[in-house]
């Protein structure tokens, strides 16, 4: 088995004449060869290829990715570049909004997420529906709903003797608009004497 993973970089050491310095990246892995491809350096040579154990093989230096993230302001716009090894590999901003008052940190914020792909996820609302006793005053020709009875919403539902018949509404107005039940309803008071 190799020592050497596919998509692994490395140095190539200042002892190999014509490629020492140059980073490669190997292309495939097997026991007693490695192949690779030459990702920065003067030289390409058309058999990229070394031994396990050759004196290649022992200059390698396995390369760590260096990542980089600098942000600049100019007052009004800040700008944030995100480098990999030294070459830019994304650029993001964040412009201040006239009628705000500029902050730094805001802004940098703001770029960084933006040039990291970092999505600000909104929390999630719940909705609130209208939940209380009502009373019908106009049954809109339903023969469901009887004028004068009290009824129950629950969680934006309208309860009765034969269970639920609506929809939710998220308030008592929207329950009794056109798009609604179909019969107007009040608040229940209690009992007036």
């Amino acid at each position: 088995m190799s020592k050497f993973k596919v998509g692994e970089r490395y140095i190539v050491g200042k002892d190999i004449v014509l490629e020492g310095g140059d980073i490669i990246e190997i292309t495939k892995a097997g026991n007693i060869f490695v192949e690779y491809k030459t990702v920065t350096g003067k030289y390409a040579f058309a058999q990229k290829m070394f031994c396990n154990d050759s004196a290649f093989a022992n200059t390698l230096t396995l390369v760590i990715d260096r990542h980089e993230l600098h942000i600049t302001s100019d007052g009004t716009t800040t700008n944030a570049v995100y480098k990999l090894n030294g070459k830019v590999e994304k650029r993001a901003k964040a412009v201040c909004c006239p009628s705000d008052t500029f902050d730094f940190n805001v802004g940098a914020e703001l770029a960084m997420k933006r040039v990291l792909g970092i999505e600000d996820k909104p929390e999630k609302v719940e909705p609130t529906y209208y939940s209380g006793k009502v009373v019908c005053v106009d049954n809109g020709g339903a023969r469901y709903f009887e004028v004068g009875k009290v009824y129950q919403f629950v969680g934006g539902r309208i309860f009765g003797a034969h269970g639920f018949y609506s929809s939710q509404y998220e308030t008592l107005e929207k329950a009794n608009s056109r798009n609604g039940v179909g019969a107007k309803f009040i608040e229940y008071r209690g009992e007036q004497c």
